[in-house]
Formats: C-alpha cells, structure tokens, sequence
C-alpha cells in the first residue's frame, strides 16, 4: 500500500537531522570568506598556521574560509574549541558555496601574514634580498612563541607583537 501512495519513496528522500542537546551557542570566527585577521596570542597563531599549513599541504590548492569554532568536550574528555562549517577556496571554485575560487586564494595570500608558530614550523620563506632586521625579528617572534608555550601561558605577554614574515610564492 506505501507503494501506492508513495510514502516509500517520500521515506527514502526524508532529510535526517543531528541534534547536539549541548551544542555551546557561543561561536568564535576565525575567519570570514576573504578575510584573514591577524593573530595576536598562541591559539590565534595556531589557527593561523593551521590555514597556511593546509595551504602549503595542498600544493597551493586549497585554503580554509570562515573558519568557526564553539568551546565543547573533546574526545579526551578535556574542554576545547570543536572547529566546524569552515569553507574552503580551490583554483576551479567547486568546492561549494562559497568557494571564490582563485580570487578567495589570493585573498588569503595577500592578507595571511605568518606567525611565530608558522616560523617555527617551518611555513614563513622569506622572498630573496629580505632585511636581516625582519630575519631577527621573525627569530625574535618564534623564541617568544617557545617561551610562551614552555610558560604553559595561553598566549599571554605576546598581544601586540607585530610579525613581519609575510607568506611567499
């Protein structure tokens, strides 16, 4: 009889929900669509480096947009930030809503400017004829970075410090 009326191919096409009842409400952006803010703080610089490392892991193809997180429980039981709905741009602009394609790359380029963390893992390249005054600086940066982490601090003590190492083509 479902048959007959539909209802089975209404049952096959139903959209299912998931439902987190303690979904924190509170939503921290990273990013928007074309717009990197700089870093200030060790999850700041971690975000950061994260977006640039996807990139450099990609070869070049791929850069997270609108990066959000809320605080949550993590799989460890500890608290922590719990990432979701990013986008993403590629060269062809395909992979969904949102995705500006090569203009949202380039965006992310010009905007992106790398942190102590991206220094330490080895993401920043200088462009050829860089000022050893920006060389010390960056070396400055990421020695505060190792500091600040071997302090157990949350960033505390960096806020301000302004980066020079750009990322690089």
């Amino acid at each position: 009889m479902e048959e007959e009326n539909g209802s089975e191919h209404v049952n096959k096409l139903a959209i299912w929900w998931l439902i987190e009842p303690l979904w924190n409400t509170v939503v921290r952006k990273w990013s928007s669509t074309k717009h990197w803010p700089e870093a200030i703080g060790l999850a700041e610089y971690t975000v950061a480096a994260f977006h640039h490392f996807t990139y450099k892991w990609s070869k070049e193809t791929l850069v997270l947009a609108d990066v959000q997180s809320s605080q949550g429980k993590l799989s460890n039981g500890r608290p922590g930030q719990i990432f979701f709905d990013h986008q993403t741009h590629t060269p062809d602009g395909d992979s969904g809503i949102g995705d500006f394609g090569q203009e949202g790359i380039d965006a992310f380029i010009e905007k992106h400017t790398c942190t102590p963390m991206c220094i330490e893992l080895g993401l920043a390249v200088e462009e050829e004829g860089a000022d050893e005054e920006n060389e010390t600086e960056d070396e400055d940066n990421a020695e505060e970075l190792r500091q600040t982490r071997s302090q157990g601090s949350r960033g505390k003590g960096t806020q301000g410090t302004r980066r020079s190492a750009r990322l690089y083509i």
